[in-house]
């Protein structure tokens, strides 16, 4: 009988860590480890699992989700793993049901009930487009599935071989406080043959409100921890371009090198002898940071095309262009918008400004990137063509949120109002992606709200004298939402001043 090794990572879950590990002592299959990681609860959990004598329990200070994890594996000795969260449980013959699933594939995927109240509601894997797909590294099509949108990172889904894990030395990345099960899951499918998806499900995902991971998971289930540069550099790769890879942080750049990317150790190194170099920052400080002062432009060679695809300021971009021209170096400005899920899925929306012969050189770059590249005109246009879509965000932003907050507080029912007004002229990117996360109390990031700030302040710096009321009442409201410590959270959080 094959052995299965559960791993529970648990922070402060006296409510319901008795119900998951219950839940698992009950399997109908026998031959089961338990491995409890108790990453520095403060509350009474680990007095109820010393109260258990037949399971690994590992008290440990409060250091994670992906070091908890990892001590698991270091522990487990089953043929395969199986990783669940504290807050949730399985169904009784879970894993009677599953090894008999397995048979001779890599990996087994299945369904779950989401469990919210009283409610217990389905969700199967149907229309998994892993199951109709041929496992292997040099399946194009398994790689741009696993960076798109397409796939959940949720682990208690699947069941793992453990040799896999141990031959290929895959652990979480304790780095990353989210996103650590995409990555995993990424490289785990990038070592084996094939998996299996059935419908049946076996899991019960508990809908905790007052959890930090469930408050999160729904919006940023992607691997967008991983970074927007690093999703450009998997799209070129995919696209058989050659890339070197530079980071202040090496250990970020490192994480690439699986995929194919070089890293260098400095600018100077990374950009000698390039046809294309490409960099996307934070802020336009970042930007004179890697440009100037030895920097790109003093170390490309002569008739390198220079893309930077930061959004940043106009008159920057027209600094980096006039020096670049008189050192014969070609410079384009490239913001691009779409967030992390057009990255992903390289069907970002691309705004260039700079010379049209060199846009049109850069062509093959852009189109591994974007689906809607659109010339824009001169140097800095681009980075203004960015700034105008900006300010019809903070409009749509503002209006999305300001309409729900209105249902909410004449007494109608949000959600109801949400699903009637998505299908008519009142939808927008803006209120389809935000207000979801809204109503499900979750203000993580899909684009910080600091960045928007940023976006604004520069656009605010062009305006013309007259008129943009709507556009300075938001760039006011972000501005006291950054004074009180929301800079971190999505733009969504432009709710959270109308509650006040």
């Amino acid at each position: 009988m094959s052995k299965i090794s559960v791993i529970i990572p648990v922070y402060n879950g006296e409510k319901y860590i008795q119900r998951c590990v219950d839940s698992v002592l009950n399997q109908t299959y026998s031959d089961i480890e338990i491995i409890v990681i108790n990453d520095g609860s403060t509350d009474n959990t680990e007095n109820i699992l010393k109260s258990y004598s037949n399971i690994v329990l590992i008290n440990k200070e409060n250091e994670g989700v992906s070091k908890a994890r990892n001590t698991g594996l270091s522990l487990a000795k089953g043929d395969y793993v199986y990783f669940c969260d504290a807050d949730d449980y399985l169904e009784k013959n879970a894993f009677e049901i599953l090894i008999k699933e397995f048979a001779e594939n890599d990996l087994l995927r299945f369904g779950h009930y989401v469990v919210s109240g009283n409610q217990k509601n389905l969700k199967t894997n149907n229309d998994d487009v892993l199951a109709g797909v041929d496992l292997n590294l040099s399946n194009e099509k398994l790689l741009e599935y696993l960076i798109s949108n397409k796939t959940e990172g949720h682990l208690w889904n699947y069941l793992f071989k453990l040799s896999i894990i141990k031959n290929n030395k895959i652990l979480f990345d304790e780095e990353l406080f989210y996103q650590e099960d995409v990555l995993f899951l990424l490289e785990y499918c990038l070592k084996i043959k094939n998996i299996k998806v059935i419908s049946k499900p076996f899991y019960n995902y508990y809908v905790n409100e007052n959890s930090v991971t469930k408050n999160i998971e729904s919006s940023i289930r992607n691997l967008s921890s991983i970074g927007l540069l690093r999703q450009k550099i998997l799209n070129l790769l995919k696209n058989n371009f050659s890339v070197d890879v530079y980071n202040r942080n090496q250990e970020k750049a490192k994480k690439l090198e699986k995929f194919g990317a070089v890293c260098k150790s400095s600018i100077k190194e990374c950009v000698k002898d390039k046809d294309f170099v490409i960099t996307i920052v934070g802020y336009p400080k970042d930007v004179e940071e890697v440009y100037f002062n030895d920097g790109i432009i003093d170390n490309v060679n002569k008739n390198t095309i220079i893309i930077d695809m930061t959004t940043s300021d106009p008159k920057l971009s027209e600094k980096i262009y006039k020096l670049s021209k008189e050192k014969g170096i070609n410079a384009l400005d490239a913001p691009v918008t779409g967030g992390d899920t057009g990255a992903k899925n390289a069907s970002l929306t691309i705004f260039v400004g700079g010379d049209i012969d060199v846009f049109e050189k850069s062509k093959p770059i852009f189109n591994a990137l974007g689906k809607n590249i659109v010339y824009q005109g001169k140097e800095g246009f681009g980075q203004q063509a960015k700034l105008s879509n900006q300010i019809m965000i903070a409009g749509a932003l503002a209006g999305a949120c300001e309409g729900i907050y209105y249902a909410k507080s004449v007494g109608l029912d949000v959600k109801t109002v949400f699903n009637a007004v998505k299908e008519g002229s009142a939808s927008s990117t803006q209120l389809l992606k935000n207000i979801p996360a809204i109503l499900d109390n979750d203000f993580s990031a899909m684009f910080y709200a600091k960045h928007f700030l940023k976006d604004l302040k520069l656009a605010n710096s062009f305006l013309p004298d007259k008129g943009f009321e709507v556009f300075k009442d938001v760039l006011k409201v972000f501005e006291e939402l950054s004074k009180e410590g929301y800079g971190e959270c999505g733009t969504q959080v432009y709710y959270k001043h109308l509650e006040k």
